[in-house]
């Protein structure tokens, strides 16, 4: 069995009671046939390919947030030609985009043509978030994602929701119980070009619980919980 994955030592501390109150938040959804919240999380490999032309900040942050996953998470994931089942798509005329050139690409990712027309529809819609993100989840286990980011207006907006989505899609859920330090609780403006986005301590340690060895895929939030408790002796830098 491969090593649980490691946080680097200087790490700067993370609040144990805040950690665990993330977890419980961020980590666990209802799946299908499921009558309890379980933990959703990806098995296997994640291979990320990219459409379009993102900006050099969105590039960095794909490329900055990918690595500091695999590193504290132990997944092999990165960018391949082969089997991709991590896309990131990225268009300033997405509804075109999506449902023309990309559309053998992006809709399987919905369950019918309908659905799949109204979602790239409203990417373009007033006010509506510059992205969209979709998951395919098979046998209790994230198996594939897609980001949709739309380009060419408010970029550090775009940027901001490129992060939000790239750890969603990576199992963290929610975000209303974070704590402050977290990537996902920071301004816009910290997200503006020349500030690729990078994890905070507290994301990977909530990170590190998730996909720890001894936390089981698709495991229910009251024995993920207990799990949770015990591995938080092992997470460096916990107060």
């Amino acid at each position: 069995m491969a090593p649980a994955p490691a946080i680097a030592a200087e790490q700067a501390a993370v609040d144990r009671a805040a950690l665990l109150r993330a977890f419980s938040d961020a980590a666990f959804s209802y799946l299908p046939d499921a009558q309890e919240a379980r933990l959703l999380k990806w098995e296997g490999e994640v291979r990320i390919a990219g459409l379009g032309t993102p900006s050099r900040t969105m590039t960095l942050t794909v490329e900055e947030l990918s690595r500091a996953i695999k590193r504290v998470t132990g997944l092999a994931m990165g960018y391949t030609g082969q089997e991709v089942n991590f896309l990131i798509a990225f268009s300033n005329r997405p509804e075109a985009d999506l449902t023309g050139r990309w559309a053998d690409y992006a809709a399987p990712f919905f369950e019918d043509e309908a659905r799949f027309r109204q979602a790239a529809a409203s990417l373009e819609a007033a006010d509506a978030p510059p992205c969209l993100a979709k998951l395919v989840i098979e046998e209790r286990a994230i198996r594939a994602a897609l980001i949709v980011v739309r380009t060419g207006d408010d970029e550090a907006l775009a940027n901001q929701c490129l992060a939000h989505e790239i750890l969603g899609a990576l199992g963290i859920i929610r975000t209303s119980r974070l704590p402050d330090d977290s990537l996902l609780r920071q301004p816009t403006a910290a997200f503006a070009a020349g500030s690729p986005a990078s994890l905070s301590d507290s994301d990977r340690a909530l990170l590190w619980l998730i996909y720890h060895r001894d936390m089981p895929h698709a495991v229910t939030k009251t024995d993920g919980m207990g799990i949770a408790e015990l591995l938080l002796e092992k997470v460096p830098g916990l107060e």
